[in-house]
């Protein structure tokens, strides 16, 4: 606390804040009776004002009235900013809503940009444990032991953290996965390999896509594995790392079906051979694997597809014996279905983030735990239409809960049919549209559901709906479902 101006008898402290975020519960819980309600000089707007006691020493408290920014006209916005930036308080407390953080840090920093004798607090913890995505980080410990343990001598598991992890958080996931024990990590680009190298990863990083050969000393400069996709762009790198005075870590990329990044080898064997070997012959990179992704991975449907590329892609890599080039191609899905075609990395991602189906039984289980409140419980009789386009019609007298999530935090907006969450560990089906920010529930078998009952929109255990039921439900992959949830959701890491 500063030093009191001569002018004031008492220090002088100012409480800041959006509308209901729990600055008039902070300030009664301070001041406790020693308060009172009156119009500062001039306005017609009332302040709270009331004393509170810190080491001895007495402070006039002001609960100044709630806004959402100090630029605006109104005379509440007027009076706040105007007590602030005119040096009425030796401090001013700013109350965040930890539920909404993003929102409340804008006045936050407005207040900062006024005076520098500002204290953050932030409110509503417990509230805000009750939505966002919980990420479980001793079940991450526990998957990729268990994976690590699948694997035989001489195969190393890649986890990959492409794409902020699927969502999840690439710098405390890989920073968790590392004291684990894992020795390389892989991510989409170069950024991402550069945000985990920033946040103190050693580890080894694998791209999964080319980079501009002009990026090369960077890449050599921070131990990154660069995908080599074909000899041109092979060249144009080779002659980077030469001017850099380097060798630059590659792996080359085969294409054996999914037409996308790599060397083609269906129909044309003996041509990608000789491309291969044009690009081992280059002296600055270092050409350590051959790598390939499958196309049919994700689809069951599809699996002879699998067995037809894996085969095409390990005959391939024997025209290389004696050269001492690792091989990689799996997939979580082919690492469990197809552990005879297990070499010598393994590429993991749903399996260690516990999220693809038929991993549960080996002991793996999902990290993500997606959460939300109830906000509203109601009766609605029999005949009344719920949600947009009234698709839905109770058929019966029911209790509807509405749940704070919608497609606005990135969940897929025609989910109904089928789709459910889970309420005091009870299945309550979601019913009717689902809408841009809220989730009706039929709560009717549930009696004992009370307003800001905790809501796990995916999560795991055996009352819980998995991410696998969503995916399942729109015909896509468990990974969709995760990388598609907004970053404005709070991430929650615990132990």
């Amino acid at each position: 606390m500063t030093k009191n101006r001569q002018t004031k008898a008492v220090p002088v402290a100012a409480l800041a804040g959006n509308p209901n975020v729990g600055k008039s519960t902070i300030f009664n819980a301070l001041t406790g009776m020693r308060q009172h309600t009156g119009n500062w000089p001039g306005k017609t707007v009332s302040l709270a004002q009331g004393v509170c006691m810190y080491k001895g020493e007495e402070i006039r408290l002001v609960d100044l009235p709630g806004t959402y920014a100090l630029v605006s006209k109104s005379q509440e916005e007027t009076l706040a900013a105007g007590f602030i930036s005119g040096g009425e308080a030796d401090c001013v407390i700013a109350v965040c809503d930890a539920t909404s953080l993003e929102r409340s840090l804008i006045l936050a920093l407005q207040v900062m940009e006024m005076t520098d004798r500002v204290f953050v607090c932030v409110n509503l913890m417990d509230e805000a444990k009750k939505q966002g995505i919980e990420i479980d980080l001793a079940a991450l410990r526990q998957n990729y032991r268990i994976i690590e343990s699948m694997c035989s001598d001489g195969c190393m598991p890649i986890a990959v953290v492409k794409a902020n992890a699927y969502g999840l958080g690439a710098v405390h996931i890989a920073q968790e996965l590392e004291r684990c024990g894992c020795r390389m990590l892989s991510t989409a680009d170069l950024a991402e390999a550069l945000e985990l190298r920033r946040a103190g990863i050693t580890a080894p990083i694998l791209l999964l896509g080319p980079i501009d050969p002009l990026c090369v000393p960077e890449a050599m400069e921070n131990d990154i594995i660069v995908p080599v996709v074909d000899a041109v762009h092979a060249r144009l790198m080779d002659a980077q790392a030469e001017n850099a005075r380097g060798v630059l870590r590659t792996h080359i990329k085969l294409d054996v079906g999914l037409s996308r990044l790599g060397i083609p080898v269906p129909g044309r064997a003996d041509e990608a051979e000789r491309e291969v070997r044009s690009i081992l012959s280059l002296r600055h990179l270092t050409n350590e694997a051959l790598m390939t992704h499958i196309s049919g991975m994700m689809e069951p449907e599809m699996d002879y597809r699998n067995v037809e590329q894996l085969e095409m892609f390990r005959c391939f890599g024997r025209r290389f014996d004696g050269l001492g080039l690792k091989m990689h191609c799996e997939s979580s899905l082919l690492f469990l279905s197809h552990p005879e075609y297990r070499m010598d990395y393994v590429r993991l991602t749903s399996a260690l983030l516990g999220i693809q189906a038929g991993y549960d039984a080996l002991g793996v289980r999902s990290i993500a735990h997606f959460k939300t409140r109830l906000l509203q419980i109601k009766r609605v009789p029999k005949g009344t239409s719920i949600g947009y386009w009234m698709t839905y019609v109770a058929p019966r007298d029911i209790t509807v809960g509405i749940a704070g999530v919608g497609y606005g935090d990135g969940l897929i907006r025609s989910l109904c049919a089928g789709a459910w969450m889970s309420v005091r560990g009870q299945r309550a089906d979601v019913i009717g549209k689902l809408s841009m920010s809220f989730a009706a529930l039929d709560l009717t078998d549930i009696p004992d559901a009370e307003l800001g009952d905790e809501v796990t929109v995916f999560g795991a255990g055996p009352d819980v709906p998995s991410v696998g039921n969503y995916a399942t439900l729109y015909g896509g992959h468990p990974c969709e479902v995760i990388t598609m949830l907004k970053e404005s959701i709070p991430r929650l890491y615990r132990e």
